[in-house]
């Protein structure tokens, strides 16, 4: 098809002028060659849209202009498999009775994970471990955006990282007030409460502060680093592999409560040591400037 001809029909697309028997969606935008200042120009303002290697579906869709029959969803464009599905959940015109929530792009991310980022997800639809290839699921992406579903219940559901909903919600703080799930880890044992530690949002009543990673770094490690440990806490001793105490995390960062008695030194927190043999007091003085 000539390009000043493909011009007029992707316009009357983005118009919706196009005839009710059309059934060419699959058509592929191609200026063959023509400079692309030149094809924007006569184009207008549908080369915001209209560019090469995309499908009329896809420009139909952009401005809202797809019929009510269209059942075309997996047409994508410019080869990345962003389905006329995707575009469609990106822009909040999928139909009601839509149900190809599986097409999936190159990477697998599908029409439901675009969904649940757009804020497109119906209410209705409930399978929340649909995944991508890195199994990322729609629940996550939605813990993502601040989305779950209220009564949601599938914590544990990880990608192969191990990262669960869990930690995704947990980095949004929108845990509920009763969760205690806190041990779910990832592959190198950071967990739930990792996360939350390091944002502040732990409840009153937790006391799972010895959770560690692979390298020994524990809940409270997080926590002291940003001074967010309770008053009562007294497990100054729990170090990682290298003996690094959670008093050392306070003490790298200014963060020792009132009664290390920074003053005296007679506190004997302060000759904690690590496997280099740095004490807490070492690790204050040269905060100070004093080592």
């Amino acid at each position: 098809m000539q390009v000043d001809a493909l011009k007029k029909l992707f316009k009357k697309a983005a118009k919706g002028t196009l005839p009710k028997d059309f059934n060419q969606w699959d058509l592929v935008y191609n200026s063959s060659g023509e400079p692309l200042q030149s094809v924007a120009k006569s184009l207008g303002r549908w080369a915001l849209y209209i560019r090469d290697g995309v499908t009329i579906a896809a420009v139909a869709e952009y401005y809202g202009r797809l019929p009510a029959d269209f059942d075309q969803w997996e047409l994508s464009s410019f080869g990345s498999g962003y389905t006329v599905g995707h575009e469609a959940a990106e822009h909040n015109h999928l139909p009601a009775n839509f149900d190809k929530w599986e097409l999936a792009t190159d990477s697998g991310r599908t029409v439901a994970h675009i969904a649940a980022e757009c804020g497109t997800l119906p209410e209705t639809f409930k399978n929340l471990a649909l995944a991508d290839e890195k199994g990322w699921s729609v629940a996550h992406e939605l813990a993502r955006c601040k989305r779950l579903p209220e009564g949601f219940d599938q914590w544990a559901l990880a990608d192969k990282e191990g990262i669960s909903v869990a930690h995704a919600a947990a980095a949004r703080d929108i845990l509920p007030d009763d969760f205690n799930q806190w041990s779910l880890a990832t592959d190198i044992g950071w967990t739930v409460a990792h996360v939350a530690a390091r944002k502040g949002k732990m409840p009153a009543t937790f006391a799972w502060w010895f959770l560690a990673d692979v390298d020994g770094r524990t809940v409270a490690h997080e926590a002291a680093e940003r001074s967010w440990l309770p008053q009562d806490f007294h497990d100054w001793h729990l170090a990682d592999k290298n003996g690094w105490t959670v008093a050392h995390e306070a003490a790298r960062h200014d963060k020792l409560p009132w009664f290390f008695d920074a003053g005296t030194f007679e506190n004997a927190l302060w000759t904690l040591a690590d496997n280099q043999g740095r004490t807490v007091r070492d690790v204050y003085e040269k905060l100070r400037g004093r080592k």
